[in-house]
């Protein structure tokens, strides 16, 4: 075991000691063989983080390291220094503390923090390692709840160490993933990763081991406790100024409520209004000014671009604003595409942020034909059917009347003033419901067609804009 200047002698007296514990039957463990240091990170510069871990105890880190440019998933590697100075087997358990919120509050987590343990054991060729192999060593880790309630929200690993045979040297490495998120609330440019063994850390020397029901290996921890010496290294981002914004886009029914679907379906001829929703969310890491939300409206629509109220046009990070408006559909048969775009203002570099979003419109069960009015009235009325009485002055086919239709479809050689939509609607007739037996009667439904008409070059809102 390699040891600095006065201390070889101290440490000779002391194996010597416990060499003649053994022969007097006195206690051959005692807390003073151990000595462990804090997690220390391996400095970036000795290994390359985007392939894993490494690095070595002669160049781990001061007490602050910068992690802010190294890409996610990336690896940070910490290293933990033992010194065993036993006859016996030396087993150790420690409890490691990886913060992962700003503050320790849970609703507040940090926009790049350490992921769940990657890979734990012996460091390889660690100059430190005396003996420079060790394959009696066996490093686990496992993630725990917090221990303590009065101790700070984050995430918890025990870690053991079992089969030092003194006098050595180990040093163990942790490897952490570097995990990076869409937004953070931090408030300060630059934040700290802790990782660092709290408590003290449990000790004992065993002779055997013994085995558990299900086979597995099982050591006495705990009759001792030392401290873990040094300064835990305090690893730091720079949080970088990200501006995004992304805004849903959705519609309904004029009535509906807010939020809507992606697409809507609605009966060909008529002119009803629909409900668009619109929400914008700040999805960067700083504040957006002077939002600003519009509607293009559907693919081919000849009308001006709407400009949204919302109700904020400032926007911190994971904020929302929202906001309504009513607008004329297409009467036309076919798939409609709508498209509205949000814009703001990043508030730190005056840079610009935009989102698009689209959504889908659809006029459906009507055909088109080019049509002229004839002055030929057809009385279109819409009944409710099904109903079924034995008396028939009790039962009426009930009829609610439209208006007169007075279009009919061109052939080649004419020129039509209008387009027609062509619509399958039912109509009723009072009938006995069997041949030969006027005892019963009912409303039969009956197919018939009916026709709308729109003015050539004109549409729902033509003349008065696309909202009420």
């Amino acid at each position: 075991m390699k040891v600095l200047g006065s201390a070889a002698a101290l440490v000779a007296m002391l194996v010597l000691s416990v060499a003649s514990s053994f022969g007097s039957g006195q206690q051959s463990c005692d807390p003073s063989m151990f000595e462990v240091s804090q997690l220390r990170a391996a400095e970036l510069s000795s290994y390359n983080p985007v392939f894993g871990g490494g690095g070595s105890w002669a160049s781990i880190a001061g007490d602050v390291l910068d992690t802010s440019d190294l890409h996610c998933r990336s690896t940070v590697s910490y290293l933990w220094k033992l010194d065993f100075v036993g006859l016996n087997e030396g087993v150790l358990r420690a409890i490691v503390f990886v913060n992962r919120y700003e503050d320790g509050n849970p609703e507040k987590p940090l926009d790049r923090w350490l992921g769940p343990i990657s890979s734990i054991g012996m460091n390889p060729e660690d100059a430190a390692n005396d003996p420079a192999f060790q394959s009696t060593v066996v490093v686990t880790a496992r993630e725990i709840e917090r221990p303590d309630e009065s101790l700070e929200e984050g995430t918890y690993y025990e870690i053991t160490v079992s089969g030092l045979l003194g006098p050595a040297t180990a040093v163990v490495r942790i490897d952490f993933p570097i995990m990076c998120g869409s937004h953070s609330s931090a408030k300060e440019n630059e934040y700290p990763l802790h990782v660092r063994i709290i408590k003290d850390v449990s000790v004992d020397c065993t002779e055997s081991a013994s085995l558990s029901d299900a086979g597995v290996l099982q050591h006495q921890f705990g009759r001792f406790t030392i401290s873990a010496q040094g300064t835990p290294v305090i690893l730091t981002a720079r949080q970088a100024v990200r501006g995004g914004i992304e805004l849903s886009y959705t519609v309904t029914t004029a009535d509906g409520a807010c939020p809507g679907s992606n697409t809507i379906t609605y009966p060909a001829g008529q002119c009803e209004l629909l409900k668009f929703c619109y929400v914008a969310e700040n999805t960067g890491n700083t504040r957006l000014d002077s939002l600003v939300v519009t509607d293009q409206g559907y693919t081919g629509a000849d009308s001006d671009i709407v400009t949204i109220t919302m109700t904020k046009t400032v926007l911190e990070p994971g904020e929302t604003a929202s906001g309504e408006a009513l607008f004329y559909p297409s009467p036309f048969p076919g798939l409609e595409t709508w498209s509205a775009t949000a814009d703001a203002t990043i508030s730190e570099s005056g840079n610009g942020v935009n989102s698009e979003a689209l959504l889908s419109t659809a006029a459906v069960g009507s055909e088109l034909c080019p049509c002229v009015e004839d002055g030929s009235p057809i009385t279109s009325q819409r009944f409710l059917c099904g109903l079924e009485t034995t008396t028939p002055g009790e039962l009426e086919c009930l009829a609610e009347a439209g208006s007169y239709q007075n279009y009919r479809c061109t052939d080649e050689r004419e020129t039509s003033t209008h387009t027609c939509l062509l619509a399958q609607v039912n109509r009723c007739r009072l009938l006995t419901t069997s041949l030969g037996d006027p005892s019963n009667y009912r409303c039969e439904a009956l197919t018939a067609t009916t026709v709308s008409a729109v003015l050539n070059g004109e549409d729902c809102y033509s003349g008065t804009g696309r909202t009420l």
